[in-house]
């Protein structure tokens, strides 16, 4: 049976992603501070499309996952019915000796 984990992948992503919005924050309340509405609004729209970005990653990360236990479930099972039809087999056959 092959491993379908996931593993640790989710954390760089993540990481990258806290920081291009701590970032943008802090850029952003600079700014704001300054007066410079246009900045503000460019780095509030990058903070914005960082923080889609985590939640779409997360959501992919727990689809792959849900399917990867479907899939393992489902081999699971196959097998159990492959292992259940052999023995149900060489007992017909071993009775018909």
């Amino acid at each position: 049976m092959k491993n379908n984990g996931i593993g640790d992948r989710i954390l760089g992503p993540l990481l990258c992603g806290a920081v291009l919005v701590s970032a943008g924050g802090g850029l952003g309340f600079r700014l704001a501070s300054a007066g410079t509405v246009q900045a503000l609004a460019a780095i509030s729209s990058i903070m914005l499309g960082a923080m889609f970005g985590i939640f779409w990653y997360a959501r992919a990360c727990r689809e792959r996952r849900w399917r990867a236990a479907l899939d393992a479930y489902a081999e699971r099972q196959i097998s159990r019915e492959r292992n259940n039809a052999a023995r149900s087999t060489q007992a017909v056959s071993r009775g018909a000796s």
